[in-house]
Formats: structure tokens, sequence, C-alpha cells
């Protein structure tokens, strides 16, 4: 992760499952691939997408998420 986030990441099977993002400076999250995006009190977070595509959310500093595989 770019940008002062810090990541910790479960696979199964060789594939990211789940992955939960600590925001160090509140600044907006790029990432690959369709998430779910929650925060700590379970809430759906709100994405875009940037002009290259990626899914993009923002974030507060000290803010938690967790990424989860869109069905």
């Amino acid at each position: 992760a770019q940008g002062a986030f810090l990541v910790d990441a479960a696979c199964e099977g060789g594939k990211v499952t789940h992955f939960t993002i600590r925001s160090e400076k509140g600044e907006d999250c790029l990432v690959h691939g369709d998430w779910t995006v929650t925060n700590a009190n379970g809430g759906v977070v709100p994405q875009d997408k940037d002009e290259f595509g990626r899914n993009r959310f923002r974030t507060v500093t000290g803010g938690v998420y967790r990424l989860k595989k869109s069905n």
C-alpha cells in the first residue's frame, strides 16, 4: 500500500480473501479488484473509480477499514 497505510491480509488457497487497512494520514485509498469496504463500526464505505479504473475510498486519520471480496 502506498501513502501511509498499514495492511494486514489473509490468504486462502493462494488468494487474498480479505484484508484490513489502517490509514495513518487520512488519504484516499486505491485498490485493484472488487472489494466491499467497511469501517470499524461495520458501515459500508462508499467507493468510486479513479481515472485508471482503480476503486477509491476516502479514509480518516487512524481509521481502520476491512476489505472483503465482493461476490
